[in-house]
């Protein structure tokens, strides 16, 4: 992979999150708590097709199908987790001072994978922030977020070999509340 790419897509990370804070915790200065959404998530509460729970009920498939759908290519098998997770390690390896960058605003930047083909950042923040301001805040950088990962990520993720790239954004208050998710379309 190409470091000063991956670079350059750090650094453009770095800044929109640097203006998500910006932009998500200019305050009306009523430092009253807020209390966490309790929106759910439609992605973390579907159910996963790959799963392979030993306990569920198989007395209904046909082997001849099962044989068919392991000989077809897909992007879900074992390579493609492979080819994600070592792409994630490499932008992990590469991001290690991001945190660094960010003076202090968040307490963690965790990236990770999600199956088959989703990078995640989760940026959890330092300090608590009122969670509808910032959510407000945060949502007016959609179009930021979608420009970095249509310009450059997107390209990146499918030249390192990672078919139907997305990329999820999640930040988290400093209590681990949900405050805000967008996903790259």
């Amino acid at each position: 992979m190409n470091n000063s790419i991956l670079r350059k897509i750090i650094v453009g990370i770095t800044a929109v999150g640097i203006g998500f804070f910006a932009a998500g915790c200019s305050s009306n200065g009523d430092d009253s708590p807020t209390t966490p959404s309790n929106e759910t998530n439609s992605e973390s509460s579907a159910t996963n097709p790959f799963d392979t729970d030993s306990s569920a009920d198989n007395s209904d498939v046909d082997d001849s199908d099962v044989a068919d759908a392991d000989s077809e290519p897909s992007r879900n098998n074992g390579e493609s987790s492979d080819v994600l997770d070592s792409y994630i390690a490499t932008v992990q390896e590469q991001s290690k001072d991001m945190l660094d960058s960010m003076g202090g605003i968040y307490s963690d930047i965790e990236i990770r994978a999600v199956h088959p083909s989703t990078m995640e950042y989760v940026y959890t923040y330092a300090q608590q922030v009122p969670t509808a301001e910032s959510r407000d805040g945060l949502m007016q950088q959609s179009d930021s977020l979608q420009g970095i990962c249509d310009s450059a990520v997107y390209s990146e993720m499918e030249r390192f070999g990672i078919s139907d790239p997305s990329v999820k954004f999640t930040y988290l208050n400093a209590d681990s509340s949900d405050i805000w998710s967008y996903t790259c379309q």
